[in-house]
């Protein structure tokens, strides 16, 4: 099985990876798009998430 990681998964994957391999997704970029009460913000004022 394949497993695609950014951020915490990169250094905390929470099990020991057989094999790594870094790769490049060409034209693909991040954005803070999502709002989310969870963790970040409050409901009158949501925060910003990847």
């Amino acid at each position: 099985m394949w497993v695609f990681g950014y951020g915490s998964l990169l250094w905390n994957p929470g099990f020991d990876a057989r094999r790594t391999v870094l790769a490049r997704l060409p034209d693909y970029h991040r954005s803070f798009c999502m709002r989310s009460i969870h963790h970040r913000g409050s409901p009158e004022e949501p925060g910003l998430v990847l």
